[in-house]
């Protein structure tokens, strides 16, 4: 069996497939956040229109994200090592169904300023609200793989996460 073989088997699997897509909401909206303030800076409306689109498309990979870490989920808890990287996982998960929609309103305001580009005033407000959430969206997915790092990277591990009891999270919680 050769590698891509391997690779496309692989990809039939949630959580690798999760493991694919999760650094893109970090990096994509960060990337979409500098595309669009360089845009300003430039005063290009093309690169402004790239910028929303890269935005909206970001926002739509969060969703897929989302959905297979979702999918994921029940496998990589029973794969996990311990109670804490459990823990850290449940983190993970929760931190990611509470900021989701962040995520997608960040497309979605992407998206209105792409389509009432024509309105300057309308947009211009829309780009900058944009701004700001593709900016916040870069904080939050931070702190949601900050616990996915700690759940599956014990050497970067310095115990349970903060707050938590040590409690048995390996009952799968998730119905998916």
């Amino acid at each position: 069996m050769n590698e891509f073989w391997i690779f496309l088997q692989h990809l039939k699997r949630p959580e690798y497939v999760h493991v694919l897509l999760n650094p893109l909401p970090l990096y994509g909206m960060a990337a979409g956040a500098f595309m669009l303030g360089m845009s300003w800076i430039l005063k290009s409306s093309k690169e402004q229109k790239a910028a929303l689109a890269w935005i909206l498309l970001m926002g739509i990979v969060a969703w897929f994200v989302v959905r297979y870490g979702m999918k994921g989920y029940d496998r990589v808890l029973a794969m996990s090592p311990n109670e804490e990287a459990q823990l850290w996982l449940k983190v993970h998960m929760e931190r990611a169904e509470k900021t989701m929609y962040v995520f997608y309103l960040t497309g979605f305001t992407a998206g209105l300023a792409l389509v009432t580009s024509s309105n300057d005033r309308l947009s211009k407000v829309l780009r900058g609200v944009t701004f700001g959430l593709a900016l916040l969206c870069v904080g939050l997915a931070g702190w949601i793989s900050h616990a996915g790092g700690q759940a599956r990277h014990s050497e970067f591990r310095e115990g349970p996460p903060p707050g938590a009891l040590l409690e048995k999270p390996n009952t799968p919680s998730h119905a998916h």
